[in-house]
């Protein structure tokens, strides 16, 4: 199935452009038989001469007649009359989710210490070393810590909490309380950087005012002027000022400036104003596409699930009704003394056609002695699987809704008294990341495939990272710009320019589609999505964590996440400067494990998006070969 990944421009142009035609081909046919069954064309000479365009007469003439000339058919027997008229209804229905979903809710989604905490964090990641560690020796207890919306490496609480062996330890906030140097090289790069939010503009011409109204919709989903509307009504009713908003985003527009060690000149450049990304508070743009798109969908998807129902697996529903699942449990497993029982893994899948796109995954899970063995839970994302008429298809659940869901999946199912195994692909692993946070004592072991949830220097540059300049100019700094994010999903995956016929089809069908867009643009908590090394179990065990990654993925940086988890004390699997992707994948002697280490960073270079778990693809038993126990082994 790797050729997918291989398929020439014009193939994608071609199909891109044949699934855009669908549904204007059929409106003009709908009006064309509407039109011709009517009879109004007789209007059509009467019509030109009022207007006074005598030469329209004549031509108006030979259109009544060759219309005339026309078969007629009753509409109900007309099959293309029939299915086009469908289209046109779902292409409204279309119009209105896309109205819908334009709506936002103006406030902060976390508290200002929250906020406050976070960018202090993110502007000083890059600026230090590593972090130190727990000796392996120290096997301190890790009591069971229930979720909160706050639950982070925020809390306060959470630094003085037990350790367990080898997780690193919170790091303190490396933020410099003195602006760096204007002419120090993270302030040069992180003011390059910076400018592309408002696209292109050079540094100088960013004011004080004009940031605070980025950082408005970053933090706040609110424009400068409702947060100015907002604060002065919030004055008269006697609010103190250090309540207000404004004050708060000016102190926030300060620890920037200490990053880029220059101040913002005062006031408001007014040339920037229809050039500031808001992308909370944005129209979000889609584009319809035919209802043949959907049902294609729905159907793989179902095809893939009956796969499951016939091999065991049943539908169940959180009792929440946000999360729905398939699960299988072997006979006889909870029976069995805890420590005999095989750990349960929880698949969850990103963002695409639904299950379709894992089929080998899926296939593993289900047939494999690893999927048999044990209990098998696989996450299903109606909201970001293109399933349309779900109930809950613009209804994605957020981060409390996700621990409630799992921890009350672990608890039907007793998967607390064993632990979990999480696997994950994607925007999966912002999902998997909040189970993490929610329950790390409980999570045995986890494999991140084309993780979204990192963080490095990059993200010091924003905090809202749904959208880039789309105009040409800017697009090759915009796509640098991607590169220093790890969690930038839905910036190249939406703004950036397709490169491959693969890259083409994605774009269409998947960036633009409703449901995706909505949850991409104005649903997922970005603030809340990074998932930091000292908040992962077994981060620096290559047996308890694997990362793996895709040279060739167009939306997540496979160097740059590479560069920032050996950072952080990772260890490549492979010797990274191998560009053979079969050579990579081959046993090696024990001096070239003492050499390159067996770590658990795997990086296929020759890989896409997703490649890596392919049934062709020579890293894919590497993954089922570290699920089951036994290393990175080819």
């Amino acid at each position: 199935m790797s050729f997918l990944f291989k398929l020439p421009d014009l193939f994608g142009d071609v199909l891109v452009l044949s699934s855009k035609s669908i549904v204007p081909v059929c409106w003009s046919y709908v009006i064309f038989r509407l039109v011709l069954l009517g009879y109004p064309l007789d209007i059509l000479p009467f019509l030109a001469q009022a207007l006074r365009i005598p030469l329209a007469v004549p031509l108006a003439l030979r259109i009544i007649n060759a219309f005339e000339t026309y078969p007629r058919r009753p509409l109900a027997t007309d099959p293309w009359f029939i299915a086009g008229s469908i289209e046109v209804i779902f292409s409204l229905y279309q119009c209105y989710l896309y109205k819908r979903i334009q709506a936002y809710v103006p406030g902060e989604r976390h508290s200002r210490e929250f906020l406050r905490e976070l960018i202090k964090r993110i502007n000083g990641v890059g600026l230090r070393g590593g972090l130190p560690t727990i000796a392996p020796e120290a096997t301190p207890t890790v009591k069971y810590r229930k979720f909160t919306k706050e639950t982070s490496l925020l809390n306060p609480h959470y630094a003085e909490e037990p350790q367990e062996p080898g997780k690193l330890v919170p790091p303190s906030v490396h933020f410099p309380e003195t602006p760096l140097s204007s002419h120090d090289p993270e302030a040069i790069s992180f003011r390059e950087y910076q400018s592309l939010w408002f696209e292109g503009a050079h540094w100088s011409e960013i004011y004080h005012d004009n940031y605070l109204e980025w950082l408005a919709g970053a933090t706040c989903n609110m424009s400068l002027q409702e947060v100015a509307d907002d604060d002065r009504k919030s004055a008269a009713m006697g609010v103190e000022p250090n309540e207000l908003r404004m004050p708060f985003l000016k102190e926030l527009v300060s620890y920037f400036e200490h990053r880029a060690g220059r101040q913002f000149p005062p006031g408001y450049n007014v040339k920037l104003k229809n050039k500031v990304i808001k992308s909370s508070i944005d129209p979000i743009k889609t584009k319809i596409r035919p209802l043949l798109f959907y049902m294609l969908a729905y159907a793989t998807g179902e095809a893939t699930r009956s796969m499951t129902y016939l091999n065991g697996f049943r539908h169940e529903r959180c009792v929440g009704q946000k999360f729905r699942y398939l699960i299988r449990i072997p006979e006889g497993w909870a029976s069995q003394p805890v420590e005999r029982r095989e750990k349960p893994v929880i698949f969850v899948h990103g963002v695409g056609f639904g299950l379709i796109q894992y089929i080998s995954l899926v296939a593993y899970l289900t047939y494999s002695s690893y999927g048999r063995e044990r209990p098998v839970v696989i996450l299903l994302q109606p909201s970001i699987s293109m399933e349309i008429f779900d109930k809950s298809f613009l209804d994605p659940p957020c981060q409390a809704e996700v621990a409630r869901d799992v921890e009350e999946i672990m608890e039907k199912w007793k998967f607390k008294e064993t632990g979990i195994d999480l696997l994950s692909h994607s925007n999966g692993t912002v999902i998997a990341g909040w189970v993490i946070k929610a329950f790390p004592q409980l999570v045995n072991k986890c494999c991140f495939i084309d993780p979204i949830c990192f963080v490095d220097d990059g993200l010091s540059d924003a905090l809202n990272l749904t959208s880039l300049p789309q105009p040409d100019a800017f697009r090759q700094g915009a796509l640098h710009l991607l590169q220093r994010f790890l969690i930038h999903f839905q910036n190249s995956f939406l703004y950036s320019k397709p490169r491959t016929g693969i890259e083409n089809v994605m774009r269409y069908s998947l960036a633009t589609e409703i449901g995706i867009a909505k949850y991409t643009h104005s649903h997922l908590d970005w603030c809340a999505a990074v998932l930091w090394p000292h908040e992962t179990p077994g981060f620096l065990d290559p047996k308890r964590f694997l990362v793996v990654l895709s040279g060739r993925d167009p939306i997540v940086n496979a160097e740059r996440v590479r560069k920032y988890l050996l950072s952080e004390g990772m260890k490549d699997a492979f010797p990274a400067d191998n560009a053979s992707q079969k050579g990579a994948v081959q046993g090696v002697t024990k001096d070239e494990a003492e050499k390159n280490g067996f770590g658990g960073i795997l990086t296929d270079w020759e890989a896409g998006h997703g490649q890596t778990f392919m049934p062709d693809s020579p890293y894919f038993p590497i993954i089922k070969n570290w699920l089951e126990g036994k290393g990175c082994k080819s």
